[in-house]
């Protein structure tokens, strides 16, 4: 019987196992696209990258609350100090005056949202609900505390019908569609209860997230009730709760104050134990928001514990917080909302600044040292050698003797040192010995089993206590790079042959440091410091190739650290860029592809082929690729993926699936996919985003269209700023513009300045100004806009002023005439000198008419359009004649502040007065410009850099010395100076680059100082 009742157990567990088996395959099969989705070769190891922007960026307060995207593709950040707009290069403020009406009633932000007609509500901390409007730049308050509305507003969502449904203090309220009534939908009249988060779904239903709970109206219902569950998800939600979302596949995800976020579908609810309040992802942290990507991934972010993520599978969580060893990581664990923006990105207010990552995953990526999930993250960011064995494993070497095998099937990265004399040396060589072993360089070799990672010391007195820097097996034998030269280990003989520089023997090795070892075909090839050698490994003889000063044949630098083959021709990275020549010549003639062809530098770290038989250069900053056919060179950027990172040379590998991996200093930088194909169609807008008209902003509305709004008379200054609205990498978009019809040629905005194109002394008139944006990347694209604007003319330049101005001159020439007939004879001699006086006159009239176009109304000085003239001509002479000459660059400090203590009245006599010192105190040789708003510029032909430093340090002097009155009120203003000097081969837009540094390093010194430029070479180190 016994017998029988485990036989018939054992038959049960086998059709149970067989059941459950069944059972796995068809959920599998069922989830067969997430499966897919989980097992990609590189799944899991993507973590998002952050931009961070703060109050060094630009914002009132770094403590960020709120987060909105307006119709017009700006980003709105509330923050504890003011409220921001970002149109990607520039942040405009605005802040409470309560001297000014229409501005904020309050400086903590809490939420934000957008209207379908391009406005924004605002709400605020103590302040209630305000509207802005764009075409007015004013903020509305909205309801009053007196009518039973809330000051403190926690939320808003929209009633999809252009009104909004406000959670604040006093519960829950209701905008109406286009007007400024607000209605009480909860609690009931005289019920005190606070709402912290409302949601009206796709059904209708409206949801209220309290301080007690969470509420419902079920559509087309009356009455608001609450919901309850028993155990523990009835415990989490009978608390506060603050976040609510509702996702695509229709189930309500509910953030509560300490016991994490509970899923509702119909009538059940349920909490993943990664999202309870006590798991190690929540700890017991508010939620503040959830949000569902367009992925499909969810983000949940918390109050303390950083941003959660899900897969669309809700499985695989992943906590993004702040880690110190990862630069790009998110700038801090307290995260307050979340906003998806209309290019794919994914912003976080949190609070040390706004951040924001890709809600796609970049093909272009990098694996580093504290990864959110430590299973995946390397023991350190320096990577210095790469190598992938049969298996597919990653062996990476780092400094100090530190060594990670990453294996991305597993998803793990184990982490490996080599011991005993080898420990602290970099580990630049490792190589797969035909036995599946892995041989380590350090001082000396060092063997891995790939199994049990146990490691042996290799004994070779020959290479005892040498630094390895390159490993290669060519048949039997392993060659070894060295500084001291080449090593060949016949490992069948146990024989080792060394091969050194020999200074009279053409043969021999081109130079003893030997950093890279390439087998192309049946030759080997040795990247030096000294130029590259073709070894015959038979004869051990060397064919040397390297630098031949006046030969634009040879190869364009010494240092050499990758060589490969691609369209039949050979491919070397140098430290002059790349080299290329046909593979079937004998005698190598190298043509140099260098940062002149668009390279993104030319000291090449490494070269790899990718499956498209595009060349991926590495360079020690940033990521090219050449078409191996036509030459075309592209450069990867911010935007593709590639970090802030040093790469490291002849640190490369490419993977069977085509993945290509590059070591730096950030860590491991990996490129999916050839990428360089796809064209990119950029979503964003080019548009402009501010206008000032005689220094005074002009609200440019909810819409920007082509035309600009009409210019009166008065006109003096236009500055029209603009920006292409894209945030993926705004610092990396270059700029320039030009004003049909005035400007000759495009003019390029500096890298890190503000696009804005300003004008002044415009002639009335109708005027196009081309706007151009070039973003960066693989894929860059090149955007342009053409804005329209006209300035309204003069009394005197009407037609019908001008008509009659013309009808008078020809009455008074026509008397003229008939009475020199009459008195030619006797009037010969005055009519004569009539004509010289008129003559003259008319001359008068000239000089004083470009006397106008080429000087500032205001000041008398010469305005930027004519000084450029000037600097371009002293540039071309300096150029011939190798004079010398140089600028300064002028700006008065806190300008802004005279103008809105004083008026505009006093900053106008400041700077008329200041003018009249720098003309006062610059020699006669010298010319002085009014350079923009507040800011000078001097031009001084044949004077050096202390020069000119001399003068500023003269003119800074007097100006801070001299007293200003407005209204019996005296007070003081100061300038801050940049000083640069021209030099040799230098253009002027160099030299006015270094200039405006110089400026802005005396501006963070302090203000009221001089600063002189570097040469131009330091300068590009320091700045």
């Amino acid at each position: 019987m016994c017998n029988l009742m485990r036989h018939e157990m054992r038959n049960w567990k086998f059709l149970h196992a067989l059941a459950l088996r069944i059972l796995t395959l068809l959920l599998l099969s069922s989830l067969w696209p997430i499966a897919a989705y989980a097992q990609s070769g590189w799944t899991g190891w993507q973590t998002p990258s952050f931009i961070l922007f703060d109050k060094q960026s630009g914002l009132p307060h770094s403590t960020t609350t709120a987060l909105a995207q307006d119709t017009a593709g700006f980003i709105w950040i509330g923050t504890r100090g003011g409220l921001a707009r970002f149109d990607g290069q520039r942040f405009q403020v605005f802040k409470q005056t309560n001297d000014k009406k229409g501005s904020l009633t309050d400086n903590y932000i809490r939420t934000l949202m957008a209207l379908p007609d391009g406005k924004l509500l605002v709400g605020t901390n103590v302040g209630g609900l305000l509207r802005f409007d764009p075409a007015t730049n004013n903020f509305t308050r909205l309801g009053t505390k007196s009518t039973g509305f809330g000051e403190r507003i926690y939320g808003l969502s929209t009633d999809g019908k252009g009104g909004a449904w406000i959670a604040t203090e006093r519960g829950v309220h209701h905008l109406l569609p286009n007007s400024n009534t607000i209605t009480n939908v909860w609690p009931a009249e005289g019920v005190v209860g606070r709402a912290f988060s409302v949601l009206q779904d796709e059904t209708g239903a409206l949801w209220i997230g309290s301080g007690d709970g969470l509420y419902v109206r079920r559509p087309g219902a009356s009455r608001i009730e609450r919901l309850t569950f028993a155990g523990e998800i009835g415990a989490a939600l009978d608390q506060d709760i603050w976040a609510l979302m509702r996702d695509s596949k229709g189930r309500l995800w509910v953030g509560s104050g300490t016991d994490g976020v509970v899923i509702i579908e119909g009538d059940k609810a349920s909490q993943i134990a990664a999202l309870k309040g006590s798991s190690a992802y929540i700890k017991h942290s508010t939620v503040r928001a959830i949000s569902e990507l367009p992925d499909g991934k969810i983000w949940i972010a918390t109050d303390g514990s950083g941003v959660i993520t899900l897969d669309p599978s809700l499985q695989n969580p992943v906590a993004l917080r702040n880690n110190p060893e990862r630069a790009n990581s998110i700038a801090s664990d307290t995260i307050r909302a979340v906003l998806k923006d209309d290019q794919g990105g994914v912003w976080a207010a949190t609070e040390l600044g706004a951040n924001r990552t890709f809600s796609r995953t970049p093909k272009i990526f990098t694996i580093s040292a504290g990864m959110p999930n430590p299973r995946r993250s390397l023991i350190s960011n320096e990577v210095r050698g790469l190598l992938v064995t049969h298996d597919n494993h990653i062996w990476t070497g780092f400094s100090n003797g530190l060594i990670d095998v990453i294996d991305r099937k597993a998803g793990t990265v184990h982490h490996l040192r080599v011991t005993g004399r080898h420990q602290g040396q970099d580990v630049k060589a490792l190589v797969e010995a035909p036995d599946g072993k892995i041989l380590v360089g350090a001082r000396g070799l060092v063997e891995f089993d790939p199994n049990t990672f146990r490691q042996t010391s290799i004994n070779l007195p020959e290479l005892e206590g040498k630094p390895i820097i390159a490993l290669r097996f060519v048949g039997n034998s392993l060659l070894v790079g060295t500084y001291s030269g080449l090593f060949v280990w016949d490992r069948q003989k146990n024989k080792i042959t060394h091969y050194i520089h020999k200074d009279h023997d053409h043969y021999s090795l081109v130079n003893n440091e030997v950093m890279n070892i390439n087998v192309i075909g049946d030759q080997v090839w040795l990247s030096t410091s000294g130029g590259i050698s073709r070894f015959n490994i038979k004869t051990g003889r060397f064919t040397n190739f390297f630098n031949v000063s006046g030969d634009p044949f040879s190869l364009p630098q010494n240092y050499s650290s990758s060589i490969l083959t691609a369209a039949g021709k050979m491919w070397v990275g140098t430290y002059g860029g790349v080299a290329v020549a046909s593979l079937n010549n004998p005698k190598p003639r190298f043509t140099a592809i260098t940062e002149d062809d668009g390279l993104s530098g030319n000291d090449v770290s490494a070269l790899l082929l990718d499956n498209n038989g595009k060349v991926w250069v590495a360079s020690s900053n940033a990521l090219s690729v050449i078409d191996a056919r036509t030459k075309s060179v592209r450069t990867a950027s911010k935007t593709d993926g590639v970090p802030v990172t040093t790469f490291n040379r002849f640190t490369a590998a490419r993977l069977p699936d085509g993945s290509l991996m590059f070591g730096g200093s950030a860590g491991l930088t990996v490129v999916q996919s050839v990428i360089a194909n796809e064209k990119q169609v950029s979503a964003a807008q080019l548009t402009p985003t501010t206008l000032e008209v005689n220094e005074r902003l002009v609200p440019l509305g909810a819409t920007i269209s082509d035309q600009l709004p009409a210019l009166s008379a008065s006109t003096r200054s236009v500055r029209i700023g603009f920006s292409l609205l894209d945030y993926s990498a705004p610092r990396e978009i270059r700029y320039s513009y030009k004003l049909e019809g005035f400007d000759k040629n495009w003019i390029s905005v500096p890298a890190g300045m503000a696009a804005t194109a300003a004008y002044t002394n415009l002639a009335s008139g109708p005027y196009t100004l081309r706007l151009r944006a070039q973003v960066p990347g693989l894929s860059g694209v090149t955007l342009e806009r053409k804005i329209n604007f006209e300035i309204a003319a003069q009394w005197h330049e009407h037609w019908i002023v001008r008509g009659a101005i013309v009808a008078l001159v020809m009455l008074a020439v026509f008397g003229l005439v008939q009475l020199r007939v009459r008195l030619l004879r006797r009037q010969a001699n005055i009519l004569e000198k009539q004509v010289q006086e008129r003559t003259r006159a008319l001359s008068d009239a000239n000089t004083r008419l470009d006397q106008l176009a080429r000087t500032d109304p205001l000041t008398g000085l010469l305005n930027r359009r004519h000084l450029t003239e000037l600097l371009s001509i002293e540039h071309d002479r300096a150029t011939r004649l190798g004079s010398e000459f140089a600028v300064i660059l002028i700006d008065l400090d806190h300008f802004k502040s005279v103008n809105d203590k004083y008026g505009h009245h006093t900053g106008d006599t400041v700077l008329e007065a200041t003018a009249r010192i720098m003309q006062t105190e610059v020699r006669s040789i010298d010319s002085v410009a009014r350079y923009g708003g507040e800011e000078f510029l001097i031009l001084m032909p044949g004077a050096s850099v202390e020069q000119a430093a001399a003068i500023a340090e003269r003119v800074r002097t007097k100006i801070a010395e001299m007293p200003f009155f407005a209204d019996e009120i005296m007070f003081n203003i100061s300038v801050s100076c940049g000083v640069a000097a021209w030099e040799r081969a230098e253009s002027t837009v160099s030299l006015m680059r270094r200039a405006d540094r110089a400026l802005y390093a005396a501006k963070s010194a302090g203000r009221n100082s001089v600063r002189q430029s570097l040469s131009k070479s330091l300068a590009h180190n320091e700045f």
